[in-house]
């Protein structure tokens, strides 16, 4: 298995780094775990994280002077057609690369599908925010913490006279809390 670089928020490299793991065993179950937790932050954000281009994707109209591309910021906004006619930048539309808004002189179509873009979106490895990579890592070590001590399910051990007690959690809620401002949330 590799890292999914369509999602990945970090590197293996980074992983390891992270975790202090300078040996390549059970190198398939991590890359495993951080694409699992990358694609958890992708489902909680709403969001695609690495730089990617977006090829004449269309999109339903709103009827609304704004429109939210999904992924941003937008590094490149090549072109934006409504109902088939090319717009054009500072004159039919204004554009928020930062935020991914894309605001019409007027209201946008409310044709179905009537909104095509092409755009690059996204982060490059060296521009990734670094809480958001610190939420991955935190996460991708929780996990690899469970697969290390074969605790993954585990609510409790009892050994000698010893006995401890775990809350079983899916995500963190340090995690959660970094990602929170990541989530696309639009009106």
């Amino acid at each position: 298995m590799a890292i999914d670089v369509t999602i990945a928020v970090v590197t293996r490299d980074e992983a390891k780094e992270f975790l202090k793991k300078k040996d390549d065993d059970d190198i398939v179950m991590l890359d495993a775990i951080i694409n699992g937790v990358c694609e958890f932050i992708r489902g909680f954000t709403g969001r695609v994280f690495p730089s990617a281009t977006y090829t004449a994707v269309k999109y339903d109209g709103n009827g609304r002077p704004d429109f939210w591309l999904p992924n941003y910021p937008v590094s490149a906004l090549t072109s934006v057609h409504e109902d088939d006619v090319l717009l054009t930048l500072d004159t039919d539309h204004y554009a928020y690369l930062d935020t991914g808004r894309l605001r019409r002189n007027g209201v946008w179509t409310t044709t179905p599908q009537g909104i095509k873009v092409t755009y690059t979106a996204g982060y490059s490895v060296a521009s990734m925010p670094t809480d958001l990579k610190l939420g991955c890592l935190i996460q991708v070590a929780d996990f690899w913490q469970k697969f290390q001590h074969k605790s993954f399910g585990e609510i409790s051990r009892s050994l000698a006279s010893q006995s401890v007690t775990v809350m079983e959690q899916d995500v963190l809620p340090a995690v959660k809390t970094l990602l929170a401002r990541y989530r696309r949330a639009r009106p």
